[in-house]
């Protein structure tokens, strides 16, 4: 198998290492096909992402159309380019009162929060150019709900 086609050993791992390493996204959602992109602070648990959801476009998008693609990446340092691209229809909001809302308030920062979004992953394909120099493909793929 050439470097081309070469799954990472490790992956889980590996994505939740770099996941944790970050604390932006850009959430972007869509609701009668105009998109909307927003940048947010988040706060994972594995690769369960948590965000605050506040107010605005994203809430109604939300509601309307549950399918999210989130972005995150490291910082661009002329040697390499990092970062990972999330799919998932799985999306929860949660509300002070609902099983799994202490949880999440635990791992939130900003404490205090009525109302949560949990994004469980479906999908994260990983971007990183360093893995060409330990032999494997630059792009790794992990579908998370074909897991059990």
């Amino acid at each position: 198998m050439n470097t081309s086609t070469k799954k990472l050993k490790g992956l889980k791992d590996y994505l939740i290492k770099f996941i944790k390493s970050q604390n932006m996204l850009v959430l972007s959602t869509c609701n009668n096909n105009i998109p909307r992109a927003s940048s947010m602070d988040y706060y994972s648990d594995g690769i369960i992402i948590y965000v605050y959801p506040g107010q605005g476009q994203k809430i109604t998008n939300l509601k309307n159309n549950p399918v999210v693609s989130i972005s995150i990446f490291a910082p661009f340092d002329n040697k390499n380019v990092q970062g990972v691209q999330i799919s998932s229809s799985n999306i929860q909001f949660i509300k002070k009162g609902d099983i799994g809302f202490e949880k999440a308030q635990s791992i939130y920062k900003w404490k205090n929060k009525e109302i949560l979004l949990k994004i469980i992953p479906e999908k994260i394909e990983l971007i990183d150019y360093s893995l060409l120099d330990k032999g494997y493909s630059h792009k790794q793929i992990w579908d998370t709900k074909y897991e059990k």
